[in-house]
């Protein structure tokens, strides 16, 4: 995480959508990517866009096990924090989804546990060096006093070749019961897959101004840029001239998150990568 300060600016006004508007059978819409409208669970992975009917923030995204997961209880903080400034020092308990990735060798990487046996991480992450995960620590220095750390042997890894994304499957699950340890919850919901928040919240032991590692988790607020500034049009471009904190080295793997207002809980919106 950059503590670095940037020179003041206004704030970025996002789009109501992520998307150009349009109008579908008299009904305004949003142009997405035809994977992204998923009336029935077809997965492509063509970038071909459709006009997409605006949808109601209780339907669920077509999947066999997304009713499942949307019961599971997730993105829930229990203890009170003060608002995000730049690069601010997080408290026990603000980030219980935080996973550090553990390395036979100085490689450094994040993920967010999104169920207590995955945690989703960048797909550049996933090195023959990483061996476990670490759940339940905000400050690194403490490994080895810690009583709410809990660290796990990863059972599986599970990449895609198209995108920088992966898998982490955990020998056991996490024990989620506690404040230090939670699950993030995912964009389960279809209005949340065409629409982005104009801000996203960062966390991380990433590079500081001082130019290394932190060794204290640490958190920030970004804008997201308006879509017609990314250089692809599936991107979502986060941070930017605008932005007052941002990820730097180190962070790569760890959440971009935002509070869902309709279901008042955090979910996952997109995966830091190193610039």
């Amino acid at each position: 995480m950059c503590e670095q300060d940037y020179p003041s600016m206004a704030p970025l006004r996002s789009p109501p959508s992520a998307f150009a508007n349009c109008t579908t059978e008299g009904e305004d819409g949003s142009l997405v990517p035809e994977k992204l409208c998923d009336y029935s669970y077809t997965p492509t992975y063509s970038n071909k866009k459709v006009c997409c009917a605006k949808q109601e923030p209780t339907r669920l995204i077509a999947h066999h096990k997304v009713e499942k997961l949307a019961r599971m209880s997730c993105g829930i903080v229990s203890v009170d924090v003060p608002k995000v400034y730049n690069g601010n020092q997080t408290v026990d308990g603000e980030f219980p989804w935080m996973a550090k990735l553990v390395y036979s060798s100085s490689h450094i990487c994040s993920g967010t546990l999104i169920h207590p046996s995955y945690v989703l991480t960048a797909g550049h992450c996933v090195k023959p060096g990483l061996t476990k995960v670490r759940l339940g620590l905000r400050d690194l220095r403490k490994a080895a006093q810690s009583t709410e750390m809990q660290e796990i042997s990863i059972a599986q890894r599970i990449s895609n070749n198209m995108y920088d994304v992966a898998l982490l499957r955990l020998t056991n699950p996490a024990e989620v019961d506690g404040s230090m340890v939670r699950p993030i919850c995912l964009p389960l919901y279809a209005n949340l897959r065409m629409r982005v928040p104009n801000k996203l919240i960062i966390a991380g032991w990433g590079g500081t101004d001082r130019l290394r590692a932190s060794y204290e988790l640490l958190k920030g607020e970004t804008p997201v840029v308006s879509p017609g500034k990314c250089k692809k049009e599936n991107e979502v471009c986060i941070g930017g001239e605008t932005a007052q904190s941002n990820q730097c080295a180190g962070d790569s793997g760890g959440p971009y998150q935002a509070m869902d207002i309709y279901h008042e809980n955090m979910r996952i919106r997109d995966l830091s990568r190193e610039l």
